[in-house]
């Protein structure tokens, strides 16, 4: 019983941390075949790796345990840690993160030159990790039915990555990231867009899971 969640809460520490840097090798690689500019700069990657990927995914290893863990049939003790269907969800969802990324980069990158949209790009990567974060609150259960699952630790986890992501875009911490001033409606309509498009993704895939 004490088991079954541990292994549980490292799986999704697993999920979280491959599918994040998964989705940003993906946008990097993707930006070097197409021919563009670096969607990203070093600094900025490495801000989303030590500050939002930090703070999501210790919370991530205290989540309380699935109601129906103990109705399941033991695993075997040479399965892998990462079953195939949690490793097609990684896919998906660094796909779906990297996509985005890129489709905003290139789309603002054409209207508004490189800096104006490698800042919206961050933006987009960002918030969908914070998506990604409550997807991997549970490997089968909906995002939905997890919200209803009280972990203080993850909502106080986000709540310090969205503040320090405030400092970025309002603070002196922009200029070391090459932030440039963005129209409030564009980097609203892109934070929005980038948190339920990567949840519509895995909620998909779960549905399937489950189906089958």
């Amino acid at each position: 019983r004490e088991g079954r969640p541990i292994i549980a809460n490292i799986r999704r520490m697993l999920f979280y941390l491959l599918s994040t840097n998964t989705g940003e090798l993906i946008t990097m690689l993707g930006a070097l075949l197409i021919g563009i500019k670096t969607p990203l700069e070093p600094v900025q990657i490495l801000w989303v790796n030590l500050v939002t990927d930090t703070s999501m995914v210790i919370p991530l290893g205290l989540e309380p345990g699935e109601k129906q863990a103990m109705n399941r049939p033991p695993e075997r003790p040479d399965a892998p840690i990462l079953s195939r269907q949690m490793i097609w969800r990684m896919v998906i969802v660094a796909a779906t993160m990297s996509v985005m990324a890129l489709a905003v980069y290139i789309f603002f990158e054409k209207h508004y030159g490189h800096d104006y949209a490698q800042t919206l790009a961050f933006i987009s990567l960002v918030v969908s990790q914070w998506a990604n974060a409550f997807n991997a609150r549970s490997d089968s259960e909906s995002i939905f039915t997890r919200l209803k699952v009280m972990n203080a630790s993850f909502y106080a986890g986000i709540s310090l990555s969205v503040m320090l992501q405030l400092l970025v875009f309002f603070g002196p911490l922009g200029t070391i990231l090459h932030i440039t001033p963005i129209n409030f409606w564009h980097g609203a309509l892109i934070g929005l867009a980038s948190f339920i498009i990567p949840i519509l993704a895995s909620e998909w895939h779960k549905y399937v899971t489950r189906k089958r």
